[in-house]
């Protein structure tokens, strides 16, 4: 016997906020270990503030201060941002959504379409605390309303569409070697276990950046207790990181 479960719904204010934050998160940071650690550093570099240590507290100061605030709220809230304002251009030109789930398949049909794809040609589901985002393909998601999900549309989509995509599947790696390269050199084990790219590539960059500036400046050295620690604390926590984001899920 056939089951069908069916959702209606408008990308207005609200749903379309909650789909921006979705994918912001799950484009950007979703690295907790990594913020933590990062505040940690500031501080302890603040704690060793003197006059043996203008150099590095004029340099935390106007580089790597701002750069931390850049990157951690900056582009977020861009991104978040202009998602925003292209759903709600989205919504306008929709009007009404309507999802169908099936037991083979999903029909979207919207005021000015109607598509029927197969659940074996989704990539992955990824839940979330506003709803449920069905990948495509990287550039086409669909969004559930958690507001509007009961109990049996969610094991639906559980039993039907993967928790993770196929193809990271087929090129699992090492997690152990992702928390290694994470460790020696930031961000590099996010590049190697293929997750987190964008964010790999900023910490990577901004890595070299600083590596380069506080070496020029030579004001900031190993021996400190203090300093010693801040940097085993960053290492540790991207070697779990890196460990948890390639590790099979």
């Amino acid at each position: 016997m056939n089951s069908t479960f069916k959702i209606t719904y408008t990308l207005d204010q609200d749903n379309a906020a909650k789909f921006a934050l979705a994918l912001a998160k799950l484009r950007l940071f979703r690295a907790p270990y990594i913020l933590w650690s990062v505040l940690v550093f500031v501080w302890i570099a603040f704690m060793d503030a003197g006059d043996a240590y203008i150099d590095s507290i004029f340099l935390l100061i106007s580089v790597l201060a701002p750069a931390f605030i850049v990157v951690v709220v900056a582009i977020p809230a861009a991104v978040y941002a202009v998602q925003r304002k292209q759903l709600l251009r989205l919504g306008q030109r929709l009007g009404t959504v309507t999802y169908e789930f099936h037991d083979k398949y999903l029909i979207s049909r919207t005021e000015q379409s109607e598509s029927k794809t197969n659940y074996s040609l989704f990539e992955r589901y990824i839940p979330t605390k506003s709803g449920y985002l069905l990948q495509l393909t990287a550039a086409q998601i669909y969004f559930v309303p958690r507001t509007l999900m009961s109990e049996a549309i969610e094991s639906h989509i559980k039993a039907n569409i993967p928790r993770q995509a196929i193809a990271e599947k087929t090129r699992a790696k090492k997690p152990w070697v992702a928390a290694l390269l994470n460790a020696v050199l930031f961000g590099s084990g996010y590049l190697y276990a293929g997750r987190k790219r964008v964010v790999g590539a900023i910490v990577l960059t901004a890595d070299l950046m600083a590596a380069t500036a506080l070496a020029s400046y030579g004001s900031f050295s190993f021996g400190d207790w203090r300093e010693d620690a801040c940097f085993l604390l960053l290492a540790v926590a991207f070697a779990i990181d890196g460990y948890n984001e390639a590790k099979p899920k």
